[in-house]
């Protein structure tokens, strides 16, 4: 993939912007911007980055389907296997780095991990709470 400059950054953001076609949390072209030049620094095209890039808060963050995609992509992934139990509500994502032996690290997310960090209110977590769970184990 051609690197931009930071001129077709900015007109392709402007582009994007005027359109519409960037997510809620992209409220200017200086935003989108900023998503298109983090995305070039890790290596994704300026509409992955708009499509999987959001802000939370003031910071540029990697969405979890773009950040799955990534790891895989780096060739360094040897398993990964994500769980949800529905009952307890925690979320589970087991993963194991090429070359390292032994079990898979385990990563979680439960909902009062949600509930304790005040998540719970934010419209994603209300519309796909067993997603969002899914995305902070991943993460």
């Amino acid at each position: 993939m051609k690197e931009l400059t930071i001129e077709e950054m900015y007109r392709y953001a402007q582009y994007v912007h005027k359109a519409g076609m960037q997510r809620n949390t992209i409220k200017s072209p200086e935003m989108a911007f900023c998503v298109i030049a983090y995305g070039q620094e890790v290596g994704v095209s300026p509409m992955a980055a708009i499509n999987g890039i959001t802000f939370k808060g003031v910071i540029p963050t990697i969405d979890g389907d773009l950040l799955l995609a990534l790891v895989r992509k780096s060739g360094e992934l040897d398993f990964i296997d994500e769980t949800l139990d529905e009952k307890t509500k925690v979320a589970r994502c087991y993963v194991r780095r090429k070359g390292c032996p032994g079990e898979p690290r385990c990563s979680e997310f439960s909902w009062d991990d949600a509930v304790k960090a005040g998540l719970t209110g934010k419209d994603n977590w209300k519309k796909f709470p067993n997603r969002m769970l899914r995305y902070r184990a991943l993460g």
